[in-house]
């Protein structure tokens, strides 16, 4: 009989993300392949609901104060706080596995040095790594011991990896590629779908609904969308932006928004769980981000066949090719997104094509192929580490 690999979840997020929706999907998969999973996150407003989606598929989840924020590894001792908070709950589960989950490039460091320093199969999954960054040659050659200490680590993007491998000079094949996943959906529902959103958020059926869906923070772009949403509400009133996520800039944005007489055109939905529901019920997808690590939000509307008006930022020329499968604007060019919005609904056929196209290229990021590579990554790195194989379950 194999023995249960035992598997530790480690986030040091305080909102929930593209990056956390990975962490639950290879955290859900981990345990129907039949590992002992569990998970490290701090408990704050922002990962309440996480957490209790976590404990739904069994996963035992440990509250620590490791979040980069509350342990701000940017100041002076930061980091060490972060890695003896992270020593102390990795000698409390004994995990035969660990997966850190990187939200940012700076993120996470203190988890890192910890689980090198007690030598623990580690696997890093770096989610935002849109350019090549600067640091210092201690810090880089830190990176580089981190390597030598039984770690793996995963780009979710070429675009990620080729910085990641810039920044910490390492060789590029050093990093494993593996893109996000997401969930195939079921489009037979769309027109019901289409009728309670609708009648939900008090929109005409006739109404052409904008969603965004991402955390309300600066890099996301949704500063960007004020002037386009002023031009298009005062050229067309059936026009209405639905803002999905929750973040810092969110008092900002509603003051921006109330102050240039935008409240009957932009809806703010907050955090919400039927993201699906919602992308079935709309016109059009709009993603002005800056940065991006993978997209998964932008994939998880491809998969629902909704026509994708994007900036070019980062990893998502690597998911949509413009023109075939959606329409691409220079990011933080208010003008080119607004030109690509009137031509994705003026175009309606050249628009209908792109989607189907979409739909299709979606394929290929399904959440099925992106677990597999990676749990299989886990036990291939077990396997390395303790040259036994008999550590590693069956694989499916």
């Amino acid at each position: 009989m194999s023995k249960k690999i035992k598997l530790l979840l480690i986030s040091t997020a305080q909102l929930r993300g593209g990056a956390e929706e990975y962490l639950l999907m290879i955290g859900r998969y981990a345990a129907q392949r039949g590992w002992d999973v569990h998970l490290t996150i701090e408990k704050v407003p922002g990962t309440t609901q996480l957490l209790a989606d976590f404990s739904k598929e069994g996963i035992i989840c440990h509250h620590t104060k490791i979040s980069d924020i509350t342990c701000r590894i940017t100041k002076k001792y930061g980091i060490l706080r972060q890695s003896i908070i992270t020593s102390f709950i990795l000698l409390k589960v004994r995990p035969d596995i660990i997966l850190v989950n990187m939200p940012g490039w700076t993120t996470s460091l203190g988890v890192l040095l910890a689980c090198a320093v007690l030598k623990i199969p580690t696997l890093a999954t770096f989610h935002l790594f849109p350019w090549q960054c600067k640091f210092g040659r201690k810090r880089i050659k830190l990176y580089q011991w981190f390597l030598t200490r039984n770690q793996k680590w995963v780009a979710v993007s070429e675009n990620n990896r080729k910085y990641i491998s810039e920044t910490f000079e390492v060789d590029k094949n050093a990093i494993s590629m593996i893109y996000n996943g997401v969930k195939e959906a079921d489009l037979s529902d769309v027109a019901m779908c289409r009728k309670s959103v609708r009648e939900e958020l008090k929109l005409q059926q006739d109404d052409y609904m904008i969603l965004t869906v991402a955390r309300l923070d600066a890099p996301k772009g949704y500063q960007d969308m004020i002037p386009v949403v002023k031009q298009l509400s005062e050229a067309n009133r059936q026009v209405k932006f639905v803002w999905v996520g929750e973040g810092q800039d969110r008092d900002v944005l509603t003051e921006m928004v109330r102050y240039h007489g935008l409240n009957d055109h932009v809806i703010f939905l907050g955090y919400r769980c039927d993201v699906y529901r919602l992308m079935k019920a709309s016109d059009l997808f709009l993603f002005p981000s800056h940065a991006e690590g993978f997209g998964l939000v932008l994939v998880e509307a491809m998969a629902c066949g909704l026509s994708i008006v994007s900036s070019d930022t980062s990893s998502i020329p690597e998911l949509i090719q413009d023109g075939v499968h959606g329409r691409l604007f220079r990011v933080g060019d208010c003008f080119a997104m607004l030109d690509s919005i009137r031509l994705a609904m003026s175009d309606l056929d050249a628009t209908r094509k792109m989607a189907q196209n979409a739909r299709f290229r979606s394929q290929d990021f399904l959440e099925d192929r992106c677990v597999k590579k990676t749990l299989d990554l886990m036990e291939e790195l077990l396997i390395a580490v303790s040259g036994n194989s008999r550590l590693c379950c069956r694989k499916e």
